[in-house]
């Protein structure tokens, strides 16, 4: 966006010029503003203003929606902290009971900030990106290990198959947006049934597949996923504990390092969540 209007402000004063330079050819004619010029460049100012009041309006409206969204996530355990501090005052209240639910609330929202300050520095391009060389495979069996552990709590498993593949790119980021996905996937899978993680290596571009079990997403959904604060409006999210901004940042993470986030439905009615990325990521 910022190159086209760039671009557009340069033709215009090219044909400002140009029509400047034209006039001086005819300064007999009583005319002391070069007309060619001015229609030019209301002609070029019109054409600008119809292609780009579209996207300007989208990115208004989005940036707007997510401000609403960005209060009434923030509003959501403020709320309910206030409920339980109400409910603790009471005579008869169960005094400790809301004090944990005080501090449960508390640590939401701390989480909450947490990863919203991660989204804002990931659209930052002022903060530094640090580049490493180091093996994916090792970073993934760590977050596996983690997350197998949080399976176990519902007799689930996760399965890893991964090359050793050896990346260029933000270790730290890129462990954020597989280990978004993986606990997406333990969180949403049955009870009873395995998540499958897949790693491989194919002309330059490194490929992670996290695939659950779980009740998948509608296809109207499936493309907003990666959008901040968005929750599918089905059984996919059965509680509040996400905030919808787990995948937003895959997403970022993924874009930064020229790669891409893909979702889709599997088979066996899961989501398949792929991530691909180069080999030697040359960040944005």
């Amino acid at each position: 966006m910022t190159l086209i209007v760039n671009a557009a402000v340069s033709i215009i004063f090219w044909v400002h010029d140009g029509g400047v330079r034209q006039a001086r050819h005819f300064e007999h004619l009583p005319v002391s503003v070069p007309v060619s010029a001015f229609i030019l460049s209301a002609g070029v100012c019109f054409f600008l203003a119809r292609y780009l009041s579209t996207p300007i309006r989208k990115m208004v409206d989005a940036r707007q929606q997510l401000m609403r969204d960005l209060s009434h996530e923030l509003r959501s355990p403020l709320a309910r902290m206030q409920i339980a501090l109400g409910l603790a005052r009471r005579p008869e209240s169960d005094l400790p009971r809301q004090l944990d639910r005080v501090e449960l609330e508390a640590q939401r929202l701390d989480h909450l900030i947490d990863q919203i300050m991660r989204l804002s520095r990931l659209d930052d391009p002022a903060v530094p990106r640090a580049c490493e060389r180091f093996n994916l495979r090792e970073l993934i069996e760590e977050l596996v290990y983690s997350a197998t552990l949080e399976a176990q709590q519902k007799q689930a498993d996760v399965v890893l198959a991964a090359e050793e593949v050896w990346v260029h790119g933000d270790r730290e980021m890129l462990g954020s947006a597989i280990e978004n996905v993986l606990r997406n996937a333990v969180h949403f899978t049955r009870g009873g049934t395995r998540v499958r993680v897949l790693v491989e290596s194919t002309g330059g571009e490194v490929v992670v597949r996290v695939s659950d079990s779980g009740p998948g997403v509608p296809e109207a959904d499936i493309e907003r996923i990666f959008m901040p604060f968005y929750r599918v409006s089905t059984g996919r999210a059965p509680d509040d504990r996400g905030h919808g901004i787990g995948l937003a940042i895959t997403s970022r993470v993924m874009r930064h390092h020229r790669g891409t986030a893909i979702a889709r439905n599997n088979e066996s009615g899961g989501l398949d969540v792929e991530l691909r990325f180069p080999v030697r990521a040359d960040m944005l």
